[in-house]
């Protein structure tokens, strides 16, 4: 009788098929306790936080970061998370290109980890490689939590939540070198950051906060 979607990225794909007065968008909440706030500065450490499985992107998070690493040798990327028990194949080919590409010294591969304060506190910079439509990725509202920008592909969902590029960098799939390009000038960009986290808590304040949530 009634369809509750967590996004309007899962609202689109539903109205295809169902009366859209019978669907309601309601974003999840999330426990919002804004940490002190980073000094902005150029900084240098990126982390992709999320299970990995091919529509993550990984493998074209590594595409990008070739291409970095020729504009900024001095970069380094964490990558936090497993892979499914079924996802083996997947991860070693991700160690493959590392080894053959001689990324080690900028890639750390860190698995999972309980301690989300310390992984925050070790990234200047969140990147956000899905392939494919991202429901709503919360890995994006714990970031600006934390005051940290934001670096998404241009997919729903992270799209819809960084509002088309206004808190946080949106990048072009299946084009590393021109992601690459708009990276480089993001970090070198203070103000620019700057303006999205202060945007990203505004909109965190008024459309994810928790007691919205209940209410809806």
């Amino acid at each position: 009788n009634r369809i509750i979607a967590v996004s309007n990225s899962v609202k689109n794909q539903w109205v295809k098929y169902v009366n859209v007065e019978k669907i309601t968008r309601i974003y999840n909440g999330i426990k919002i306790k804004m940490l002190k706030e980073k000094k902005i500065r150029k900084k240098s450490t990126f982390s992709s936080i999320g299970r990995i499985y091919p529509l993550k992107g990984h493998k074209y998070l590594l595409q990008i970061i070739q291409q970095l690493i020729k504009l900024d040798p001095t970069l380094n990327f964490n990558i936090y998370g497993d892979p499914l028990k079924e996802g083996k194949k997947y991860f070693d080919s991700l160690l493959k290109i590392i080894d053959k590409n001689n990324l080690f010294e900028h890639v750390k591969l860190k698995g999972f980890t309980n301690n989300n304060l310390l992984m925050y506190e070790n990234t200047d910079f969140l990147i956000h490689t899905s392939i494919y439509p991202d429901s709503l990725p919360t890995v994006i509202l714990e970031s600006f939590t934390h005051s940290i920008p934001v670096i998404s592909t241009n997919v729903t969902g992270s799209q819809e939540i960084l509002d088309n590029g206004k808190l946080g960098l949106l990048i072009p799939l299946n084009k590393p070198i021109m992601s690459a390009r708009l990276i480089y000038e993001y970090i070198n960009d203070l103000e620019l950051q700057n303006t999205h986290i202060k945007n990203s808590k505004l909109s965190l304040e008024s459309k994810f906060n928790l007691k919205s949530f209940e209410t809806k």
